[in-house]
């Protein structure tokens, strides 16, 4: 009987840790899923669908692939990326505030007070957050640009107010 009652614990307990196991996994997925992080679902991440693949290349004047999601942490993400890889576009929007600018960045005040212009050695990034949530934008190689990047974050913030 002692043997049995320990079977029966041991059951139980494996039981419990495989279905928090289980549960975990599709909170997850279910997360994914809704914020657009799940592999192979641009179509369903509201950041893909503020732009289509032609709008996207007309900024970076060459041809672009289709949107592709970007894991985030605390927000969801896009981007776009040139058949050979040598250019790409990525939109993040994040569901907290920026925590300031970036060291070495620009302020760009016609985005607000959290609004800037960073230039690295291959790429430009922009940012902006409206308090509650932050955007930031991220344009590389070849045809990399401050007036692209500065543009598509203009255009990100119009179209996500409608």
């Amino acid at each position: 009987m002692r043997y049995v009652s320990l079977v029966i614990l041991f059951l139980a307990i494996t039981g419990v840790v495989t279905a928090e196991v289980c549960t975990q996994e599709d909170a997850k997925k279910l997360a994914d899923e809704l914020s657009g992080n799940a592999p192979g679902k641009a179509a369903s991440n509201p950041v893909c669908n503020l732009f289509q693949q032609a709008e996207i290349a007309k900024y970076l004047g060459v041809g672009i692939g289709p949107a592709e999601n970007r894991n985030v942490p605390n927000g969801i993400g896009c981007s776009w990326t040139t058949k050979d890889y040598e250019s790409w576009v990525g939109i993040s929007t994040y569901s907290v505030a920026l925590p300031g600018l970036p060291k070495g960045a620009r302020p760009l005040p016609a985005f607000g007070a959290k609004g800037y212009v960073l230039h690295h050695v291959d790429s430009w990034e922009t940012g902006a957050d409206d308090g509650i949530q932050g955007i930031v934008v991220q344009v590389y190689e070849e045809t990399a640009s401050e007036a692209a990047a500065t543009s598509i974050l203009q255009e990100t913030i119009k179209r996500r107010k409608h």
